[in-house]
């Protein structure tokens, strides 16, 4: 059970008649259910719309730009026992809970209006702006959890400890915890990195904790400053090999043990690209149903740059090869990748977004020169941290950078023409 405040102000250029909540947790497997909503303290009229994944509340009168109002809710929240859609991200299984999209997430609105589509199963479940938590959770005192943002206070509850949370700017938050979990920890720049995985898992767990931290170096020199105080990497059930959160990152539990079946480099791969996550769709925000290249493709570069930055030219030419072995071996051909998810297969979307749409920026590297890409990625981060980019924003902006034309080149690699 949670109740919640949402302090919401108009940041767009037309008045609103509405506001849309997106309730994810049917998506995955669970439920959600609502009560006792309020607009500036007054009972509010809802309707629930798309599968009853969005919730829209109707304003009295349009909220006019800069305009704010404050919505207040209740909610209920069953969480699943077995694998629900998007990889299993929402679960309590394995003596882990994961925590993903559990709670009432305000939609976007952007130039085509409210985002309200009920997300493809392959890709990301979300688009979201940023947005500041304050988080009061209640848990036994032997719960170990990590979660976006950082804990700066606790007391006694009852039977339970109350925790205080402090997250933001980000685009979510996320909570993942169980009673076996141990806590590794070092530090990187005055970034304090954690790794919570099971006690038999502890080498792992050290492995991990170490790609994640070389990785938050090696891209914090490369694109720009980590905006957080903390970075946490927990190991969870989930299908997919590894989940990024702001602030936190998720890996498959299955990678930890002895017996992983991915192998130690995909264990390390993992790690730096979800770490590459916390620039590209943490940080620089994109629709990541509609243009998931913008931080698929661009945060699979990012993991090229770890392996370049770590072992030179072996680690860059052995991760390009990889990209390029995973886009031939989908057997997807002919596609841009500028897609939304929904509109490839599953190994299209394997092979294009991750194995293609990265050796795109490969080839803008080659056609810029290294240092001038190097300036645009930073400028690009910079210029859209905690904004939305749009599917055109990295080419505009690269063009301002190198004076030259570069539409034919996206029209032959991104855009669907």
């Amino acid at each position: 059970t949670g109740a919640m405040e949402i302090r919401y102000t108009n940041v767009e250029a037309v008045p609103l008649s509405a506001v849309y909540l997106r309730l994810y947790p049917g998506l995955l497997g669970g439920s959600i259910g609502v009560d006792n909503v309020r607009l500036n303290g007054e009972p509010a009229g809802y309707e629930l719309q798309a599968d009853a994944s969005v919730l829209a509340i109707n304003l009295p009168e349009p909220l006019p730009p800069a305009g704010q109002v404050v919505v207040a809710l209740d909610f209920l929240t069953v969480i699943p026992e077995t694998y629900g859609g998007s990889y299993g991200m929402f679960i309590v299984q394995d003596e882990i809970l994961a925590m993903a999209h559990f709670y009432p997430v305000l939609a976007v609105y952007d130039e085509s209006g409210w985002n309200l589509e009920i997300p493809s199963e392959q890709g990301d479940i979300s688009y979201a702006d940023s947005s500041y938590y304050l988080v009061e959770l209640h848990a036994p005192a032997d719960f170990v959890f990590a979660s976006s943002g950082v804990t700066i206070g606790s007391e006694p509850a009852g039977a339970d400890t109350r925790y205080t949370i402090v997250a933001g700017p980000m685009r979510d938050f996320y909570l993942a915890g169980s009673y076996r979990f141990e806590r590794q920890q070092t530090t990187v720049g005055g970034v304090t990195v954690n790794s919570y995985a099971f006690a038999e898992y502890e080498e792992a767990a050290g492995r991990v904790l170490d790609y994640g931290a070389v990785a938050l170096a090696i891209l914090a020199e490369a694109l720009g400053p980590y905006p957080f105080a903390e970075l946490d990497i927990v190991s969870t059930p989930t299908r997919a090999l590894g989940i990024e959160y702001p602030g936190i990152v998720v890996i498959a539990l299955r990678m930890y043990g002895p017996d992983n079946p991915f192998g130690e480099q995909a264990l390390e791969s993992t790690t730096a690209h979800e770490v590459g996550h916390q620039w590209f769709y943490s940080l620089v925000g994109n629709d990541q149903l509609d243009h998931p290249w913008l931080d698929e493709s661009l945060t699979q570069y990012a993991t090229l740059l770890y392996f370049a930055g770590r072992y030179g030219d072996g680690g860059r030419q052995g991760f390009t090869g990889a990209m390029q072995s995973r886009f031939d071996n989908s057997g997807a051909s002919g596609l841009p990748i500028g897609l939304p998810a929904a509109a490839y297969t599953p190994a299209e979307y394997s092979g294009i977004v991750y194995g293609l749409g990265p050796l795109f920026f490969v080839e803008l590297e080659e056609t810029l020169g290294a240092e001038l890409f190097a300036q645009i990625l930073q400028d690009y981060v910079a210029t859209y941290r905690l904004r939305i980019a749009s599917e055109t924003s990295f080419q505009e902006l690269a063009e301002q950078h190198c004076g030259c034309d570069l539409a034919p080149l996206f029209t032959e690699w991104v855009y669907d023409d």
